[in-house]
């Protein structure tokens, strides 16, 4: 990846009907590790099914969380402190993330 030997984590969620596939064909093979949440809307695709398609598009590491505090704790859990964290697919995760992220450690 273009990030200078740092480690690129992808949080992503996305709607059933967004082209989902291509989108990690181009976004994984650069990450080092996906976090696949569901989006928060009835047309948000599944963080499992998401998580499938993540694992046949890359060898990085896969795994599924929550929208909010887990995966805030699961991005902690899987960076180092110098990694990227991008935060995509869908629009409606952002802000849930935001909070969460904004919210951490004041509980």
């Amino acid at each position: 990846n273009s990030f200078s030997g740092r480690g690129l984590i992808l949080v992503i969620g996305c709607f059933k009907d967004k082209d989902y596939k291509d989108m990690l064909s181009i976004l994984a093979p650069v990450a080092e590790h996906i976090i696949c949440v569901s989006a928060p809307t009835k047309r948000g695709l599944d963080k499992e099914k998401l998580a499938f398609f993540a694992r046949v598009s890359t060898s990085a590491k896969v795994s599924v969380s929550s929208l909010g505090r887990e995966c805030v704790d699961d991005i902690l859990k899987y960076t180092a402190l110098d990694d990227v964290v991008v935060i995509c697919g869908s629009l409606s995760i952002l802000k849930p993330m935001r909070e969460a992220i904004l919210s951490y450690g004041r509980e």
